[in-house]
């Protein structure tokens, strides 16, 4: 027959082993903690790459021409280059080229409506022509290929902030046509884009 063993335990003794596995246990922790420090210290734990950031700008490394003088400034590509020549374009503030004798890009300054709309009163150049406002300037935009990086160049064009806003702020209206009943066309002006009245 089995011999029964019965143990037996004193209070003293459960109150050191109770001490010895809390003595262990914090000992075990505290040499985790410094360990942690000790490689955090030596930069042994790996840390994610910091991600890199890019200029949001798309047009960064696009050259910048700025007109003091009729306040705005626009961003044209290296493929362009600037062009003199007011003989042809006596109202120009700016001509754009990629070369092959032909200009892409003419920016004129108008005193009014009237002027750049008997220059342009064919319907055939209204699709291709936007129309910027300041104050009482009057700007066209020419893109004169319908070239669709031109429209890119188009879409940088803004006034200078330095600029003093007056009261009937800057407005830019789509270049619509509508034709009337002489056979001229008329475009949207003014602050709220209206077509302009036939004549």
């Amino acid at each position: 027959m089995a011999k029964k063993i019965s143990y037996k335990f004193s209070a003293r003794a459960v109150k050191d082993n109770f001490l010895l596995l809390l003595l262990s246990v914090t000992c075990l922790f505290s040499i985790g903690i410094g360990e942690y420090f000790l490689i955090k210290r030596n930069n042994l734990i790996s840390k994610p790459p910091l991600p890199i950031v890019q200029d949001s700008t798309p047009y960064s490394n696009w050259n910048t021409f700025t007109s003091d003088e009729e306040n705005f400034e626009i961003k044209y590509p290296n493929n362009f280059s600037i062009v003199e020549d007011q003989t042809g374009w006596p109202n120009s503030v700016l001509i754009l080229s990629k070369g092959n004798q032909v200009y892409d890009l003419v920016i004129e300054s108008w005193e009014n409506e009237t002027q750049y709309k008997s220059k342009y009163n064919s319907g055939k150049y209204i699709n291709s022509i936007k129309i910027q406002s300041f104050g009482t300037g009057t700007y066209t935009l020419f893109n004169i290929n319908n070239d669709p990086q031109v429209e890119e160049i188009i879409s940088t064009f803004k006034f200078l902030e330095t600029s003093p806003i007056p009261d009937n702020s800057s407005v830019s209206c789509t270049m619509e046509a509508m034709e009337c009943p002489d056979g001229s066309f008329v475009g949207r002006s003014g602050p709220k884009c209206e077509f302009t009245p036939c004549p």
